[in-house]
């Protein structure tokens, strides 16, 4: 199970990191508010909560016709569909690093 939660905490701050790089960048604020919670387990699922803490964050997330002259709408969207596909090793890295290869 820690190597599951090692897991899911590097793919969530991968998630948001790569999210930071498309969000919009105004002043800066909104890029700085993004967060992850640590990882719980509850009847056996892991999760964890990332997201941008700002008042408008979601309306700039969601607004998709808005010009953006860095970043773009759906930054958080997109960099979750963009790191999925690498979640699988995420949890093989984390697993052999426990139990050796």
């Amino acid at each position: 199970m820690a190597a599951l939660i090692r897991a899911m905490k590097i793919f969530a701050s991968d998630v948001i990191g790569r999210a930071q790089e498309l969000c919009p960048v105004r002043t800066g604020t909104l890029q700085s508010s993004a967060t992850t919670t640590i990882p719980v387990v509850s009847a056996m699922k892991i999760f964890c909560t990332i997201g941008f803490n700002t008042d408008y964050a979601a309306a700039v997330h969601e607004i998709l016709d808005r010009h953006h002259p860095q970043g773009q709408a759906k930054f958080l969207e997109n960099a979750m569909r963009e790191l999925a596909p690498e979640f699988k090793g995420y949890i093989e890295d984390e697993l052999k690093k426990e139990f050796g290869e």
